[in-house]
């Protein structure tokens, strides 16, 4: 099983016509890349609960594969903030130009959805949308 794996993780790429081999990171559009980000990021689910953030912060974590959204009452700074330091120890890179702070009413991005917080045209509520 390893040696399988070592095989995805070690597959030629094509750029530029050149192929070459790549040493790190499962190769993008890889059919397995989705469940190897959930096995490998879910340390960063739990230590997010373990630490109480949920609570402590205000603030949900809502991941898909290597996508992630914090959902915060309070401070999306401090939030954004501790996020950071957890994807920094495990050697990860914050994709800095795809993150930032908005409000729900706003909108924002997410997994190919468009979210936003507005009245609901039948019970006048506040609603989320997609």
């Amino acid at each position: 099983m390893l040696k399988l794996i070592k095989q995805t993780l070690t597959t030629s790429i094509v750029k530029q016509g050149k192929i070459t081999c790549k040493k790190v990171g499962v190769p993008q559009g890889s059919p397995i890349s989705p469940l190897y980000s959930n096995i490998y990021l879910n340390v960063i689910d739990q230590v997010w609960h373990s630490r109480g953030y949920p609570e402590k912060l205000s603030a949900t974590l809502h991941r898909y594969c290597d996508d992630a959204i914090l959902v915060c009452r309070k401070s999306a700074s401090l939030a954004l903030e501790k996020f950071i330091e957890l994807v920094k120890r495990l050697s990860l890179i914050i994709n800095h130009q795809k993150t930032r702070i908005t409000k729900l009413k706003e909108g924002f991005n997410f997994i190919g959805f468009y979210f936003v917080k507005r009245k609901s045209p039948t019970s006048g509520r506040n609603s989320i949308y997609t």
